[in-house]
């Protein structure tokens, strides 16, 4: 039992070190924060309206469709469903792409480290 302590704070320790070797890493800090700035402007570009960037990503389309689009005095939609449907796509890649490219950039650093 004693050593099954010992390995869990040894394990402990090495993941302690490595987010702090993460942390202070010029290579992953840049890469991040121009990930960031990247995927903001994207996203900001492609939906006009950057609260409805959450949405998007939280629900599905049809869901994500109810919650944004306004109704007309007549009950219908101010805006084409398909319409949506294409941005919500959209968005999904981009948000895609981000997270693939912040795991590699995770491997790539503790590759080279």
């Amino acid at each position: 039992m004693d050593n099954f302590i010992q390995g869990i704070i040894a394990i402990s320790a090495d993941l302690k070190e490595f987010f702090v070797y993460l942390a202070f890493n010029r290579v992953f800090l840049s890469f991040a924060s121009g990930a960031i700035i990247s995927i903001l402007i994207v996203g900001l570009i492609l939906t006009k309206n950057p609260k409805d960037i959450p949405v998007i990503l939280r629900y599905d389309s049809t869901q994500g469709f109810q919650r944004i689009s306004a109704r007309t005095e007549s009950g219908t939609f101010e805006h084409s469903y398909s319409r949506f449907v294409k941005l919500h796509a959209q968005i999904r890649i981009l948000a895609l792409i981000a997270m693939i490219t912040f795991f590699v950039a995770i491997t790539a650093i503790v590759i080279n480290a």
